[in-house]
């Protein structure tokens, strides 16, 4: 699995690279939040389980992380709504600051094509594999458990 911390001027080269591809964008310090989908890259509280790490381990998808409050114009671009993307009332994680209003997004893409977003399903991990299985159903239905 390829899982790189990445910006959103990386588009191009990746979306050339790779047929499929899930691109996960995510607030600074999120793994300090209680929720399930987290940063495989970056630390946090090391007690809670890395689901969505698991689940990429199982299903070979290329995978990329961005921070979102450094890619609004580009999510924007693609069609996801700004209001979508941060909310004044909106607290993901526990914190002060204003990073805390982001709302997380994994895309999946084919080629240069968005296809599906947690915003189109749900942000979870039954999102994710929705996601994957509407790019390429072979992913999941040739996984071997």
């Amino acid at each position: 699995m390829e899982n790189v911390k990445v910006t959103h001027k990386d588009f191009i080269k990746i979306a050339k690279e790779h047929d499929y591809f899930l691109w996960h964008f995510l607030q600074k310090n999120q793994n300090d939040g209680d929720f399930i989908i987290r940063s495989i890259n970056d630390g946090g509280n090391e007690n809670k389980a890395y689901h969505l790490n698991l689940l990429l381990n199982e299903i070979k998808i290329p995978y990329f992380e961005s921070y979102i409050e450094d890619s609004i114009d580009f999510l924007h671009e693609l069609g996801i709504p700004y209001k979508s993307l941060w909310n004044p009332n909106f607290k993901f994680v526990n914190s002060d600051s204003r990073d805390g209003h982001y709302h997380p997004v994994i895309i999946g893409f084919k080629k240069f094509e968005k296809i599906k977003t947690t915003f189109d399903v749900c942000y979870c991990l039954e999102g994710v594999v929705k996601i994957i299985g509407d790019l390429n159903p072979d992913l999941i239905l040739n996984h071997k458990c």
